[in-house]
């Protein structure tokens, strides 16, 4: 009821946001000059981490920051009377929030890149992206094996970092902590520390 009460309350960030996604998606997409396109290739484009944390990374974090600031709300504290009952409802927004990010940017890619791609996978073929990319075939994977390693490789990221900005946040004292480490955690995984986790 909380999560629902941020929403409201902040419901015209959250819905330019929403908007936003499909469309920097949709860009993304657009950029892909090759011929042999398929829809796990447009896949990994909406989740390439220099494209991902820059805009649904970005997006999560105003989100959480937002809902975080509702929190904080003396009403909320009274209401709730201990802080580590609002500490347990961050941490289940933030779990909530990342995983629907995620799984509406793989949405869109998905649905965007039906009408870029041929195939579904063609990474077994030589003349496919990841081929080209790579110089090695993997005719073993399946787009459902894609997505769902997608999914949960980025949304454990998103978690794995906001878990620690709360934790830089808490120690310090301090919110700007917090948002150096995201910043440094983002370009950290910019250079592509969960794609091999993905790709094979």
């Amino acid at each position: 009821r909380e999560l629902w009460h941020g929403i409201s309350r902040y419901r015209y960030p959250v819905l330019i946001s929403l908007l936003a996604i499909p469309c920097l998606d949709f860009v993304a997409l657009a950029m892909i000059r090759y011929h042999a396109v398929s829809l796990a290739d447009c896949v990994m484009k909406v989740i390439q981490p220099s494209f991902l944390y820059f805009t649904v990374f970005a997006v999560s974090a105003l989100w959480i920051s937002l809902f975080s600031a509702n929190s904080e709300r003396p009403s909320h504290l009274l209401r709730r009377r201990r802080r580590r009952t609002v500490y347990v409802e961050r941490i289940v927004h933030t779990c909530i929030v990342c995983l629907f990010l995620v799984l509406y940017n793989l949405f869109w890619g998905l649905f965007l890149g039906s009408f870029f791609s041929t195939s579904f996978i063609n990474w077994g073929e030589l003349n496919s992206i990841y081929y080209q990319s790579l110089l090695k075939l993997n005719r073993d994977a399946t787009l459902f094996q894609v997505v769902l390693k997608a999914a949960l490789a980025n949304w454990l990221a998103f978690l794995a970092i906001h878990a620690m900005a709360f934790l830089a946040d808490a120690l310090c004292k301090n919110k700007i902590a917090g948002y150096i480490f995201m910043i440094f955690a983002a370009g950290w995984n910019t250079a592509g520390f969960f794609l091999p986790l993905i790709t094979g």
